[in-house]
């Protein structure tokens, strides 16, 4: 199977877990979020550009922006990436953020965000690698909370 191939399947496998539904638009799926409806799409990486892309659009971009680094006018939220794992990865941890962590997981979320200090969700992203799950992620950043602002 092609990475395309992969990469679709794995998107479309995760958005259906998340309770996405057929979308009757020019996206393939709509998902009920946290803060709204949300379209979503994947396409055919270009081959000269090897670019795995998820393009999303929230239907109420005034509450998206708040919580996501959307488009605060077209409610656009688009992920580029160069490596398909990293990709999924990445998507699944925002998609997962807006269809419902855990309670604790939204705690700790919260904790990260105010502490360090980050302005949208996207700002978080740079913290998650391939390979490492949300949980180590957030534990490595509740310690990192702790060395920098608790244990002084």
């Amino acid at each position: 199977m092609i990475k395309s191939e992969m990469f679709n399947k794995a998107i479309t496998k995760m958005v259906l877990k998340h309770g996405a539904k057929k979308a009757d638009y020019w996206y393939k799926w709509i998902i009920d979020t946290n803060y709204g409806k949300l379209y979503i799409t994947v396409h055919e990486p270009e081959k000269r550009q090897k670019l795995f892309s998820v393009f999303c659009r929230f239907l109420e971009p005034d509450k998206a922006k708040l919580h996501t680094s959307c488009n605060p006018y077209s409610g656009k939220w688009n992920f580029h990436i160069t490596e398909m794992k990293e990709c999924i990865q990445i998507f699944e941890y925002h998609l997962k953020f807006i269809t419902g962590m855990t309670k604790i997981e939204k705690v700790l979320y919260e904790a990260c965000k105010n502490a360090l200090g980050f302005g949208s969700v996207k700002s978080l992203s740079r913290f998650v690698e391939p390979g490492v799950t949300l949980e180590k992620n957030l534990e490595e950043s509740i310690k990192l909370i702790e060395e920098k602002y608790i244990l002084k």
